[in-house]
């Protein structure tokens, strides 16, 4: 009988002395699971904007290199020489430019 009480004040005296320390435990974690929320939050919208600007250039190369093409193959008046030559080659920076 004495032992069971002991034991049962030893119990006591642990469980006053762990709770606050669980407690304290159990309280970083709920921080640690917040900041690890906000930072995944942050990390898709970041993805979802590079995703978008990548997408957005892509097609904007793809837009300029039809222009040279038609540029190119004369689809684009033939007898504006020299417009055609400087307006390839602005088509050329701003593809490198994007590419970049």
């Amino acid at each position: 009988m004495i032992m069971t009480e002991l034991n049962a004040e030893v119990d006591r005296q642990l469980d006053e002395f762990t709770d606050p320390i669980k407690s304290a435990f159990q309280e970083i974690r709920d921080r640690i699971d917040k900041e690890e929320a906000k930072l995944l939050k942050l990390y898709s919208g970041l993805r979802r904007s590079i995703y978008s600007q990548t997408s957005q250039k892509a097609s904007k190369i793809q837009e300029l290199n039809m222009t040279k093409s038609e540029i190119q193959s004369g689809l684009i008046n033939p007898d504006l020489d020299t417009l055609k030559s400087e307006l390839l080659e602005n088509i050329e920076r701003e593809i490198e430019f994007l590419q970049s």
